[in-house]
């Protein structure tokens, strides 16, 4: 578990209140050591002071005891904890006492390691005879192990091998020296975590800020010693106190203090000094130094930092001057260091994520995505010291948390502390995956609700990141559904009725994912409809698969699947479908095309003749009869089999017969499949009006003999609808007696065209000057029947060639009964024939006088003279000349038609007239 077993603000608290007391005890100390620093001389060994100074000329710069260093190789040899932070390789060089006899060389090595921070020195110095009459050269060699317990406790371990020689004695005979030496060291930080570094970078002003403690144990162990003169280089005891009390983003003002014991003299050294940097690179030093026999009271320094100008690669210099005095002699020393820093340190904190594979799931143990699993990705520079999933409800309150305890981040105890101490740096091992069921920690499952999930991670340097809190949603509650299909019968035949299936469902669940399926007899589905969360409450099914196709007739089920992002699910079927595509034939008929409502002619009424192919399935049927346009007029209709025969007498609905014309009828039979089947369009008309006649004839004035132009009589009957006539009859009559007949059958032509040439149906001709009637009849086929229009020719006076002569024969001169005087003055009759003679001058006229049987044959003989002489008569005022005209009476000696009969006796009481060409 990444987090404090006490509150921070508690921690705070107690270690600004710890810190407050050991200021107030160095304080203490210092002033109560100042006398005796003041006074005291140094027991130890001349030049020993060089291996106070090896720890660079940025602590020698203030003042030389340093406890918690400055980022240098040499920083461990005054505290082995001082480069627990180090993250870098580094390699440091350093020279010092410039200006004098004497010198101090150091090399050393800074190697991060899993289990700490190793560092190796190497110090050679060498004094001088006008300095130190005795000490000559000086080996130290020294390993470090700088190890982070917790981000603000650092613990570190060191050991040296001492190397001495002293200059030739006055015998001449020089001595080596073998020592040896352990080193202990810890430093406090205020500020170690990332959050406290970067809660530290946002305070600016005066304060008592970045506050550190030091402690460290020197040289403990078997040392170099002379005669007469103490260890050499001398145990001791080191505590230091450091902080800064002024920072903007520029500036930077720092002060550092420390105590030194002396357990090879129980002597106690003071140094101290103040720092000021600006942009975290320029700095420069100001020291003071109490108690150290030999050096100055005074120190002074600059230095360079560079490694936050080049991350990868950086490097410091530092200077320090520094006075000192031994033996009489007083000189001033110059002391310089560098570092080469190779890499950046790690202030990153990792960036973990975590991403639950679903956003719902639903513990509700129906082996369907009953847990989710946490994917759990761990970026970190450092190696990995802790982790820990944690899960709140919607109120913030934890519910359920994993992961492993970070001991960097609790209360240290010795027995965690050595743990820490003899063990690898620890690369915590974060799983890829962590499954969750849905319970808290108490391991009772969780209602269902949104939660929040979050990653967080501590590297071994103590940066410490957080994912981002994502919510996971628990819900067990079940989708509702229900299917309703009301007709499960249908046919998706091309568009004829009951052509989709229609299907209801109800639908109910949040975020509910929902497909339908068709499917066949086996299971096989042949059509899927995917609606995602959008699912209609109504939809309908054209029939077809997948591909588009008509699916096969047969029995189908329909299936609805509902599925939440929980894995909550519902099933719904529906089975009973049945698709059949099948067209069924049907056809009707009637008994005639053409009827005549409310006559007794057998035509009053029509019979339909339905014909259905199957009359299984059938749900109704209806016949319809329909007007030109399209109103229905008459139906018959009814759910069971159609009859073998269906009568309509031509009423519509009302009852009322329906006006002449034409209608239309046609049958449709419905099945429960949704087949709908239908005949096309039949007409049938409805007749009860006769047919409509018109008869012509031309010329009105007709002449078929031997002396005119039209010698044909051109006759025409027109039919206004001659597809219903059956037969046709025309009828020339003369005096009401039928004298010619013509007649036909279903006319092909709206128009009949006759020639007539004026003979009669016995090969008669027609008379002259009389007048003949032409009318026309026609029946329909159901027996309407109409008659034409009357016709009137009048035939004109007739000149027909006889073996005898041109003869001009007259039935219709207008004599009064058993009279030989014309009824009126004036006889058209006589006038045309006047005109007729006229045209034939240069022929006499012989005027014949005939009667009929009745009578005697003298007093025919008699009436027959007297008439022709009453004709000549007339054409001699009409301009006929006499000398050409012979009247004489025949009586009824030459008949030209029976006597018998009145019709017969008529046209043989006549008159001719016989031209003979005069020679």
């Amino acid at each position: 578990m990444i987090s404090d077993t006490i509150p921070r603000r508690t921690e705070n608290f107690l270690r600004g209140k710890l810190l407050f007391r050991l200021r107030i005890l160095t304080f203490a100390v210092i002033a109560l050591s100042l006398p005796c620093m003041a006074d005291a001389a140094d027991p130890r060994l001349p030049g020993s002071q060089w291996f106070y100074t090896g720890s660079g000329a940025a602590n020698l710069a203030l003042g030389g005891e340093g406890g918690s260093g400055r980022g240098s190789v040499f920083d461990v040899i005054r505290n082995p904890a001082a480069l627990a932070l180090s993250e870098n390789l580094l390699i440091g060089l350093g020279y010092g006492a410039l200006g004098t006899p004497d010198s101090l060389a150091d090399i050393g090595l800074s190697l991060p390691e899993d289990f700490g921070v190793l560092t190796f020195n190497l110090l050679v110095r060498n004094t001088g005879t006008v300095t130190n009459r005795n000490a000559g050269a000086g080996v130290a060699a020294r390993g470090n192990l700088s190890k982070l317990i917790t981000p603000n406790f650092h613990f570190g371990l060191g050991a040296g091998l001492f190397f001495a020689n002293s200059h030739p004695d006055s015998s001449g005979e020089a001595k080596a020296h073998l020592g040896t030496g352990i080193d202990l060291g810890f430093i406090i930080l205020q500020n170690g975590t990332v959050q406290e570094i970067a809660a530290s970078q946002r305070e600016e002003g005066f304060g008592f800020f970045d506050r550190i403690f030091s402690f460290s144990l020197n040289n403990i162990g078997l040392n170099i010693t002379w005669e007469n003169w103490k260890q050499y280089p001398d145990p001791q005891a080191l505590a230091g106190f450091e902080f800064t009390f002024f920072k903007d983003k520029i500036f930077r003002l720092e002060t550092n203090h420390a105590l030194g014991f002396s357990f090879d003299d129980a002597s106690v050294r003071y140094s101290g000094g103040i720092s000021g940097s600006a942009f975290g690179i320029a700095r420069l030093h100001l020291g003071l130094m109490l108690g150290n026999s030999g050096l100055g009271p005074f120190s002074l320094g600059l230095g360079l930092d560079l490694r936050s100008v080049f991350p990868a690669f950086g490097f410091d210099l530092s200077w320090a001057m520094v006075p000192f005095s031994y033996n009489g002699t007083r000189e001033v020393g110059h002391f310089l260091t560098m570092n080469l820093i190779f890499g950046s340190r790690d202030y990153v904190p990792p960036a973990p994520d975590i991403k639950s594979r679903y956003r719902y799931f639903s513990p509700n143990d129906d082996g369907i995505q009953d847990t989710t699993t946490f994917d759990l990705l761990a970026d970190a520079k450092q190696e990995i010291a802790g982790w820990q999933v944690t899960i709140r409800d919607a109120n913030n309150r934890v519910v359920r948390q994993i992961g492993n305890k970070d001991e960097t981040g609790q209360r240290l105890t010795p027995g965690k502390f050595f743990t820490i101490l003899f063990s690898s740096r620890r690369n915590v091992s974060v799983p890829s995956s962590w499954e969750w069921d849905g319970r808290d920690d108490a391991g009772k499952i969780l209602g269902d609700g949104t939660y929040l999930y979050q990653l967080k991670v501590q590297d071994a340097r103590g940066n410490e990141g957080v994912s981002q809190i994502k919510p996971v949603e628990i819900r067990t509650a079940q989708p509702q559904a229900e299917v309703d299909i009301k007709l499960s019968l249908f046919s998706p035949n091309r568009g004829k009725g009951r052509d989709l299936l229609t299907i209801e469902q109800t639908l109910t669940g949040r975020d509910t994912r929902w497909t339908g399926y068709i499917t066949d007899t086996n299971g096989k589905v042949v059509r899927t409809f995917s609606w995602g969360e959008n699912a209609p409450s109504r939809f309908t099914w054209d029939g077809k698969d997948d591909n588009g196709r008509t699916a096969a007739d047969g029995n189908y089920e329909y299936r609805l699947e509902g599925r939440e992002p929980a894995g909550n699910s519902v099933s719904r079927k529906s089975g009973g479908i049945v698709l059949s595509t099948r067209v069924r034939a049907i056809k009707v008929s009637a008994s005639a095309e053409i009827f005549a409502p409310g006559s007794d002619s057998g035509f009053g009424s029509v019979r339909f003749s339905p014909e259905l192919e199957t009359r299984d399935l059938l749900e109704n049927w209806k016949l319809t009869v329909t007007d030109r346009e399209g109103s229905v007029q008459r139906s018959f209709e009814s759910k069971s089999a159609p009859p073998r025969e269906i009568a309509w007498d031509g009423r519509n609905a009302e009852g009322a017969i329906l006006p002449d014309g034409i209608y239309n009828y046609t049958l449709q039979a419905e099945y429960m499949d949704g087949d709908s089947p239908r005949t096309k369009t039949q007409p049938i008309r409805i007749l009860t009006q006769a047919p409509l006649l018109k008869l012509d004839a031309q010329p009105r004035l007709y002449a078929p003999d031997d002396s005119g132009d039209n010698k044909r009589l051109r006759i025409s009957l027109d039919f206004a609808e001659a597809e219903v006539i059956s037969n046709w009859r025309i009828d020339i009559k003369n005096s009401g007696q039928i004298f010619k007949s013509f007649s036909g059958e279903s006319p092909k032509t709206k128009t009949i065209s006759i020639q007539w040439d004026g003979k009669g149906d016995s090969g008669e001709l027609v008379e002259s000057a009389a007048t003949y009637t032409l009318e026309a009849k026609a029946g329909d086929i159901i027996g309407n029947a109409g008659t034409s229009n009357i016709v009137s020719v009048d035939i004109d006076i007739l000149v027909i060639r006889t073996p005898r002569g041109l003869k001009i024969l007259l039935t219709n001169i207008e004599f009064a009964y058993n009279q030989w005087e014309l009824e009126r003055e004036e006889s058209p009759v006589l006038n045309r024939v006047a005109e007729v003679l006229k045209r034939y001058g240069d022929y006499k006229i012989i005027i014949e006088g005939h009667s009929d049987s009745i009578g005697g044959e003298e007093y025919n003989l008699m009436l027959s003279t007297r008439r022709a002489r009453t004709v000549l008569r007339y054409l001699l005022r009409r301009g006929i000349e006499d000398k050409r005209m012979i009247a004489k009476g025949l009586g009824l000696s030459v008949p030209v038609a029976s006597n018998a009969t009145e019709e017969g006796r008529a046209r043989n009481r006549r008159v001719e007239f016989i031209l003979v060409k005069d020679e």
